[in-house]
């Protein structure tokens, strides 16, 4: 099975050392979006890249997020997949994601592949703009891929009734705090055994209200696909 590892850091050189030892620890590709701390120009962004495409041998996955998210243009990552020859696919979810999305889907060709993200939003929308793989839902993949199955299968309609009675129900809260109701989502379904939070930046655990308005979200999920898997 393929596995790709996210070698990004907040030290540059960190980062290309973690790119470099990836294929070592098993890695088949790896994962690079712009260091999460300090903000970068856009000529220093693309020698980033460039610098990870000398480090390693291995299919690099851009992700355009970060802290210089903001120079992730449909152009930009064009250039980059022109000037890095092991860019073979990009991560599309930050800012204006569809517009972007759609844009590099006609310039690439197919040349770089498109994988969709941001949390599983839009994703029927992802779909009709050729999208095939998808990296998101880590909290239920299997409910992200019932709406993928549930296209590619010729049933849009499904997958649009899929997406908005199960995907889109539940987004709402689990944006509100994403990084705790990751991990409750995990711990419901008998993954995780408690909800620790490690980020610095952690918000905190969300209102009673707010988590009881999942929970109940979660519950109409299960009895909506006969299966208490949420």
């Amino acid at each position: 099975m393929p596995i790709f590892v996210g070698t990004t850091d907040i030290a540059r050189k960190t980062a290309l050392r973690q790119a470099e030892e990836a294929k070592d620890q098993g890695a088949s590709l790896i994962m690079v979006c712009s260091p999460v701390m300090g903000t970068l120009s856009r000529a220093e962004l693309m020698r980033y890249y460039e610098d990870v495409g000398r480090a390693t041998d291995l299919p690099i996955i851009v992700q355009d997020t970060g802290a210089s998210s903001s120079h992730y243009t449909a152009d930009f990552i064009l250039e980059v997949s022109d000037r890095v020859p092991n860019v073979g696919y990009v991560k599309s979810e930050g800012s204006n994601c569809l517009p972007k999305t759609k844009a590099l889907a006609e310039k690439l060709n197919g040349a770089v592949q498109i994988i969709g993200g941001s949390g599983g939003y839009a994703m029927p929308t992802l779909l009709r703009l050729g999208v095939t793989a998808f990296m998101t839902g880590t909290e239920c993949t299997d409910v992200h891929n019932d709406v993928i199955q549930a296209y590619f299968a010729g049933d849009a309609d499904k997958a649009d009734e899929l997406y908005y009675k199960t995907i889109l129900s539940y987004l709402y809260f689990f944006t509100l705090n994403n990084r705790y109701f990751l991990k409750y989502m995990l711990k419901r379904r008998g993954i995780v055994d408690e909800v620790h939070m490690v980020f610095p930046d952690d918000v905190g655990v969300p209102d009673p209200f707010i988590i009881a308005e999942m929970d109940r979200t979660l519950d109409n999920i299960n009895r909506y696909r006969g299966k208490n898997v949420l």
